[in-house]
């Protein structure tokens, strides 16, 4: 076995999945939490782990260079659950401290917080559909959660001693839950009522997990052993034998051939379901293993424990495949040259591509920020590009030789867009806290900051005489601001997040893409909305016009850009092609032309004449 020392040392061990049990050589490691790591997840697509311990942080992590993307803090107490949401853009943790928070992971920010517990929370799951997050909890509770608002929707109760795992059936109609009182538990989730008590276990039920077919139950105890269930009679199938020491966690490949263990003898194990049989043991933990994950494609365990590591066990890697596919993470803004012939993608790998338009090679690599880039934008005159960063900077380039002119601080956090006035003296930028910062291109000084916005603002769009910038906000609302003086003009109140506002190239008309699924257009001078667009199933994260004005783009968390009459407000055109959802979009200069961004990774062109 070759070891590989990556960047964190998230540690590879490669085996080749013998029929026979053989313990295979440790892997390297590195300390990556201070103090035990109680929790382990991959992400949906598998290109990141978070990992969450005992000092009350939250770790992710990028797969396979071992890079930490983010550290998330804000819990008070010892992490004891984090699990992805199925579209892999939030990230659930539950803490000691009672309670339950709910990560942005695209934008590294607490979205909400969820606090009802009376003791500590000791895990957390999302239903499959993402709509619904279960807790459990040392007050012998299980709860369910409406994530996106933090609202209590059922206390399920009648567990005797404290609730340490939860579990969703795969088709979100049932839930099962392990506890201290040595019992399983499952539910009925419309009704919220008991539907079965599975008492087999001599010892506290550790874990619990479901089969991908809902078939099977297994779970884990302090007895040392793993029990497998038929979820339809309720009767226990096998006892596999018996391990050297509490059995914490279970987990199911995905395609549940497999089953893993984490014990406290320091071991993760791997049976064969068609046997039950021991077909390899993974062995370098120095002590007790707390949890195990399976990557989407089955071939590589995470697993986390007593002795502060994150381990990777790896049988095979995936090469991913098509067009424009230089970033390693998700791009989150491509923007067009003026001119037509350079498209510039913002990536979370911390780096700004420029491409040629009419070719899939990136020609320079912008590198200088520190975290990922989550929006760019082209001076008027196409020589200078700005882009913005979670690393709180917003910096200036050089088309030409792409190098970088300035930095420019003055966000106390997160900075989410960046826009450049119509006459290019100005640059607008926006970000966490409600701040907007107008700065002087020539000068690079600050000159403004604009002050009305209560949460996060998410873009920006200037009218085509640039007097007038409007923005975007999670706090419901688009503002229109006086660019000279600073003030409020107008609000136009939303029902929920604002994730993007445009002007239309006549100033007459304005758009907006909303966490309602929704696109809007309202009249800019009395702030009148003319439609209401319905299409899309998922946020819409990106509203652009076309050149003309005459047609209007959209792109979504669904997965797909959508084109519309902007004089009849009806859709034209679906775009379908990308695997994750969409971030961004761009028309070229022509409107012959749309270039797509996506948390797939991808920057994709689309001919929509």
């Amino acid at each position: 076995m070759e070891c590989t020392n990556l960047p964190f040392l998230l540690m590879l061990a490669i085996w080749a999945g013998p029929a026979s049990a053989q313990p295979l050589p440790p892997p390297c490691n590195r300390v990556v939490h201070d103090g035990p790591v109680y929790s382990v997840s991959f992400s949906p697509d598998g290109r990141t782990a978070s990992s969450a311990g005992a000092d009350g942080t939250v770790n992710l992590w990028q797969i396979p260079t071992g890079k930490r993307l983010l550290n998330l803090e804000g819990h008070l107490d010892s992490v004891t659950c984090v699990t992805w949401s199925p579209d892999g853009i939030m990230l659930a943790s539950a803490s000691l401290d009672r309670s339950l928070k709910v990560w942005d992971t695209v934008r590294g920010v607490q979205h909400v917080t969820m606090a009802e517990h009376t003791n500590g929370v000791t895990c957390a799951s999302w239903s499959p559909n993402g709509k619904l997050l279960a807790s459990a909890s040392y007050d012998r509770t299980v709860r369910l959660w409406e994530p996106i608002i933090g609202k209590e929707v059922a206390v399920l109760k009648g567990h005797t001693d404290g609730v340490v795992s939860v579990c969703w059936s795969p088709d979100g109609a049932r839930l099962a839950s392990a506890s201290l009182d040595k019992t399983i538990r499952l539910w009925d989730v419309s009704t919220g009522k008991q539907l079965a008590s599975l008492d087999n276990h001599k010892g506290a039920v550790q874990c619990v997990s479901w089969s991908s077919d809902g078939k099977l139950l297994a779970s884990g105890s302090a007895d040392k052993t793993v029990i497998v269930w038929d979820t339809t009679t309720g009767k226990p199938l096998t006892s596999i034998g018996e391990q050297h020491g509490t059995v914490w966690f279970v987990a199911w490949s995905p395609d549940s051939k497999l089953l893993a263990s984490a014990s406290a003898d320091g071991t993760v194990r791997i049976w064969d379901v068609r046997s039950w049989n021991e077909v390899i043991k993974c062995s370098g933990h120095a002590r007790d293993v707390y949890c195990v994950s399976w990557n989407p494609k089955g071939n590589v365990l995470a697993s986390a424990g007593l002795d502060r590591i994150v381990r990777l066990w790896q049988s095979s890697t995936g090469h991913e495949q098509g067009s424009f596919k230089k970033h390693s993470r998700p791009v989150f803004a491509v923007w067009w040259s003026p001119n037509g012939e350079t498209l510039a993608s913002a990536s979370g790998d911390e780096t700004i591509r420029l491409w040629k338009s009419d070719t899939d090679k990136s020609d320079i690599i912008l590198i200088g920020h520190s975290d990922a880039v989550l929006s760019v934008a082209w001076s008027p005159n196409g020589e200078i590009l700005a882009s913005a960063s979670l690393d709180r900077t917003v910096r200036l380039w050089t088309r030409a030789t792409g190098k970088e002119l300035t930095v420019l601080r003055g966000h106390a956090g997160s900075v989410f867009f960046v826009s450049f006035s119509p006459d290019g003296k100005t640059l607008a930028s926006a970000g966490e806290y409600g701040s907007i910062n107008l700065w002087d291109v020539a000068t690079r000084k600050k000159i403004a900051a604009l002050e009305g916005h209560v949460s996060t603002v998410n873009s920006l769009s200037w009218s085509p005489d640039g007097k007038m910038l409007a923005s975007a906000s999670m706090d419901g609302t688009i503002r229109l601001w006086d660019s000279a003086s600073g003030a409020t003009r107008r609000i136009l109140k939303h029902p929920n997040w604002v994730f993007s506002v445009s002007w239309s190239p006549d100033g007459k008309k304005m758009a907006s893409g909303c966490a309602d699924s929704m696109v809007r257009v309202f009249e800019t001078t009395s702030g009148m909305e003319l439609a209401t667009m319905k299409g899309h199933t998922d946020w819409v994260y990106c509203v652009s016009w076309s050149p003309d004005g005459r047609r209007l783009g959209s792109a979504s968390n669904d997965c797909t850009v959508k084109l519309w009459d902007a004089i009849r407000f009806v859709e034209t055109a679906t775009l379908k092609g990308h695997m994750q959802g969409l971030h961004h979009l761009s028309w070229s200069p022509d409107g012959k032309n749309v270039a797509s961004a996506s948390f797939d990774s991808i920057v994709k062109l689309w001919d929509v004449r």
